[in-house]
C-alpha cells in the first residue's frame, strides 16, 4: 500500500544543512545542481574523467612499488595500515 505523500518533505533546505547531511562540501553540492541535467544523463557505473589521473595514479603505484622494495632490502617492517 503506497505511502501519503508528506508535505513536510517538499520543504526547502539550506545548502549549507544539505551538504553537512551529504557530507560533501558546499562547492560540489552547488555544481551538482548546476550540471543536474548532465549528470543524470551519465549511464551509471560509468567511469568519469579518468584520463590524466590514471595514468598519475600508475606513477605513483610504480614509485610506491620502488620505495617498498627499497625499505624491504633495508630491513625495514613496512605495514599496510
Amino acid at each position: 500500500m503506497p505511502r501519503k505523500k508528506d508535505d513536510s518533505a517538499n520543504v526547502p533546505i539550506l545548502t549549507l544543512l544539505a551538504s553537512k547531511n551529504l557530507g560533501i562540501d558546499q562547492h560540489s553540492l552547488r555544481e551538482w545542481k548546476i550540471h543536474k541535467q548532465r549528470l543524470l544523463r551519465i549511464k551509471k557505473g560509468a567511469k568519469r574523467a579518468r584520463g590524466p589521473l590514471l595514468r598519475r595514479e600508475l606513477e605513483m603505484k610504480f614509485q610506491l612499488h620502488k620505495e617498498f622494495v627499497q625499505a624491504h632490502k633495508e630491513g625495514i617492517i613496512v605495514f599496510s595500515k
